[in-house]
């Protein structure tokens, strides 16, 4: 199977439409990877500054992949 349905199916960069998938190792943010797949807190408090810092970077990256109208 190959990977990047996401970004296929919802990315359009030619009409303006960026896409981004980002896979995430469970054991980041579980407690354990199987059922009853539950969030580990200090797992996600360790996650969460990693991921403001990708969407924080994204965010500031927006205007310069904007095409002019």
């Amino acid at each position: 199977v190959k990977g990047g349905l996401t970004i296929r199916r919802h990315g359009c960069p030619q009409d303006g439409a960026h896409a981004v998938q980002l896979v995430v190792a469970q054991l980041t943010y579980l407690a354990d990877e199987a059922p009853p797949w539950a969030l580990d807190p200090e797992r996600t408090r360790r996650l969460r500054p990693h991921l403001r810092h990708i969407l924080e970077t994204l965010e500031a990256l927006a205007p310069e992949l904007r095409q002019p109208e």
